[in-house]
């Protein structure tokens, strides 16, 4: 899929709990960006969670066989991805922006034309900082810690598509001064009026 008209996408990037859906939320609220929502198998974490399409297995599977996907992947269990129709419509409209797993991101600057990468990634401490992130957010013991284990892979694989050219921006976050994350994703967002 191949977008013709000159709107960007925005994909996010980053470890478990780095701050990327709420950078995403604010380039929304502040630039007027469209956010693009993952569909997942995954159950809804609380009652008020916008950032996903919730579905069946077996819906998800049947996206997969149609070939409605732009992307998709598998994460602990759950399957998560983008619909096509989704990124077209969004698209459509403005610059638009979507978090996406790392390994999805070569892929993507395949599909779409105006596609910039963005790495957000916590300077803090990595265990303690994704720790109490995903606690505040109700994760159970277990949860946190096989997530946290996966960090130092997404670490690996965030230094690997550097390496390759694949992010186009590195934004790092702190726990004590979310401002800086702000100020910089502002300063990107204004590049790109």
């Amino acid at each position: 899929m191949k977008n013709d008209n000159t709107n960007q996408l925005f994909a996010l990037i980053g470890v478990t709990a780095s701050g990327k859906t709420e950078l995403a939320k604010h380039l929304c609220k502040k630039h007027g960006f469209f956010y693009i929502p993952s569909i997942t198998t995954r159950p809804p974490r609380g009652d008020n969670e916008t950032d996903y399409k919730h579905v069946t297995a077996e819906e998800f599977e049947r996206y997969i066989k149609n070939s409605e996907l732009l992307e998709y992947t598998h994460f602990a269990g759950n399957y998560y991805g983008k619909l096509k129709k989704d990124v077209e419509e969004h698209l459509e409209k403005g610059h638009s922006v979507y978090t996406i797993t790392f390994d999805r991101v070569k892929e993507l600057k395949g599909l779409i034309n105006h596609v910039k990468i963005i790495c957000i990634h916590p300077n803090d401490p990595i265990p303690e900082t994704v720790g109490k992130r995903l606690k505040d957010r109700g994760h159970h013991e277990e949860e946190i810690s096989r997530r946290i284990k996966t960090v130092y892979d997404e670490l690996k694989l965030i230094d690997g598509l550097k390496e390759d050219g694949f992010i186009d921006y590195h934004i790092t976050t702190k726990e004590d001064d979310y401002n800086h994350a702000i100020e910089e994703i502002n300063k990107i967002a204004e590049k790109h009026k």
